[in-house]
């Protein structure tokens, strides 16, 4: 699917469109996480992946149809400050 569509009519960066579904007069885009990894907390890229969290928010609407963004938001534990926290999600 196309990074350009979540780009473009949502403004998020860094988040691939994996699916595209209709239902209820609603449009669900679930996305994931394609960039850089860093800890939030130090700015480390010294960090492993442990897991994602699905979160849902609501995106800029199509017209009258309500979009809803699934985001899979990356867990990370860094190896300098030993922090495990989610990524900043991009607003």
């Amino acid at each position: 699917m196309s990074v350009n569509i979540i780009h473009s009519t949502q403004g998020i960066c860094n988040y691939i469109l994996e699916k595209e579904e209709k239902k209820d007069e609603k449009i669900f885009y679930h996305c994931s996480y394609k960039g850089k990894l860093t800890c939030p907390h130090c700015e480390s890229k010294n960090v492993i992946q442990k897991g994602v969290k699905v979160r849902s928010f609501l995106g800029v609407p199509f017209g009258s149809t309500q979009v809803v963004l699934r985001m899979a938001i990356p867990k990370i534990q860094c190896k300098d400050c030993k922090t495990s926290a989610h990524i900043k999600t991009p607003f």
